[in-house]
């Protein structure tokens, strides 16, 4: 499968390689979990490889402050613009012509350019223009099918909640979903990134941490063990047909004999109780069977 390279440090082996191409996806989150900066990071890497992007504002933010915004960050260029990053505003467009004038202008600018990348920036925002969740469905479909032929790889920035992105209809055509989102912890606020959904590729899964600094977005993935750790060696024939026991009078019979050699047993009680002990005397036994290294 090809893929974008966002060039975003250890983002693309979370990705398994990179955004698969021609996808549409979702960046979602709340207001300043760094949505607009993951994306414009990628847009600049992709300018630096030749590739030409087309951004679209809608009412939440002007490209011209967003532009600005970003005029500190290292990986911002002010040579792309308007040649391989290309933005345009369909704010006056919406409040004139609706929705479906939006989308007609995006369909005549995408032909026009013909661009390898297409982002709409907010997304949501365009929610608030239509009379129902029906006539809004009916246009994200609609959008979905042209996306399809203009061959481009989307991506549609919101400020979504968490409890939406399983509801609203336009996480329905999405074929990858990053959510971006913050917590407050003691004096400091961490930042976290999920991929929620990508098709056609294998992903690491969980909160992985990242940081905004003026190199742009730096990513630290959670540690994910090898499938070799998770296999563990268990004789062939054996399982259910064999039991260890503890060693402990009374407490093997209690067990019929002791517990399932290959299955997992947890040992709880407060402090004090004894869980120490018992476990060091399993272990103990186990060596006097002669049993290969046996841990605790």
């Amino acid at each position: 499968m090809e893929r974008l390279v966002t060039g975003i440090e250890n983002f693309d082996e979370v990705l398994g390689g990179g955004i698969p191409l021609y996808s549409i996806n979702i960046i979602a989150g709340n207001p300043g979990s760094g949505k607009t900066i993951l994306v414009q990071n990628i847009l600049f890497n992709a300018a630096r490889r030749g590739l030409k992007s087309l951004y679209f504002t809608t009412v939440s933010e002007s490209q011209f402050k967003m532009v600005r915004n970003l005029a500190d960050f290292e990986f911002f260029d002010n040579s792309f613009l308007g040649e391989q990053i290309i933005y345009r505003d369909l704010g006056l467009i919406l409040k004139k012509e609706g929705l479906n004038g939006a989308f007609a202008a995006v369909d005549d600018l995408m032909k026009k350019f013909r661009p390898d990348i297409l982002v709409i920036d907010s997304f949501k925002a365009l929610r608030s223009l239509v009379d129902s969740e029906k006539e809004f469905r009916a246009m994200v479909f609609e959008l979905a099918s042209k996306l399809a032929v203009w061959e481009t790889t989307t991506f549609l920035v919101g400020e979504y909640i968490e409890e939406e992105l399983s509801t609203l209809s336009e996480f329905a055509i999405a074929d990858g979903i990053i959510y971006l989102y913050g917590q407050q912890e003691r004096k400091f606020q961490k930042r976290y990134l999920r991929i929620l959904k990508m098709r056609g590729t294998g992903t690491i899964p969980g909160e992985h941490i990242f940081l905004i600094g003026k190199d742009g977005i730096k990513l630290y993935p959670r540690m994910l063990l090898s499938q070799e750790e998770l296999v563990y060696d268990v004789e062939k024939g054996l399982g259910l047909e064999v039991r260890d026991n503890f060693g402990i009078e009374g407490l093997d019979n209690l067990l019929g004999g002791g517990i399932y050699r290959g299955s997992s047993t947890l040992l709880a009680g407060a402090t004090g109780t004894g869980k120490t002990l018992f476990s060091l005397k399993f272990a103990l036994e186990a060596a006097q069977r002669g049993e290969k290294e046996p841990k605790c």
